[in-house]
């Protein structure tokens, strides 16, 4: 039904194209309910339930940050819709980035090799210097292919600290 109702999404670019979206979306879910205001209570569902209040760093995240800030350019290459952004200013890490790229803005997601040049052009590195870690096997295939270092991150036997084997080298 929800697909019949909100036919092909288009790709969403911008925090207005998200907000309409999730708009069409809770209007779907209230329409049935016994209420007459449903402007306010799809508004209460989108910023009570959206991803982005609910998202909580792992706990070796910030010490590392600490210690990696200021000692190496830092990036981020994520798949995700416009209110990522928001999520980096909700965690209070947007000042350890030197470059935040999500496929929203770039209109290609990983693994697409776009979205690596785009990282790679906004911090002024070569692929050769930088180390991509990622939990998805054929975005660091993609990555390796441009010449990045690819580290799988795969929380059931590692935790970010894995890095730090690569760092020493």
């Amino acid at each position: 039904m929800l697909h019949e109702k909100l036919g092909e999404s288009k790709w969403l670019s911008n925090w207005q194209d998200e907000e309409t979206f999730f708009d069409q979306y809770y209007d779907i879910i209230v329409h049935n309910l016994p209420t007459n205001d449903t402007y306010t209570l799809k508004k209460q569902l989108f910023h009570h339930t959206h991803f982005a209040v609910h998202c909580v760093l792992f706990k070796e995240v910030k010490p590392i940050l600490d210690n990696l800030y200021g000692k190496y350019q830092l990036g981020v290459i994520s798949n995700a819709f416009p209110s990522m952004d928001w999520v980096f200013d909700l965690l209070n890490i947007r000042k350890y980035f030197n470059a935040i790229i999500l496929s929203c803005e770039v209109g290609k997601a990983k693994p697409d090799i776009l979205i690596y040049e785009k990282a790679l052009a906004s911090l002024n590195v070569k692929a050769s210097e930088c180390l991509f870690i990622d939990d998805k096997k054929v975005n660091i295939e993609a990555a390796n292919s441009l010449g990045f270092i690819g580290i799988h991150l795969d929380r059931k036997i590692h935790d970010l600290n894995i890095i730090k084997s690569y760092l020493d080298k």
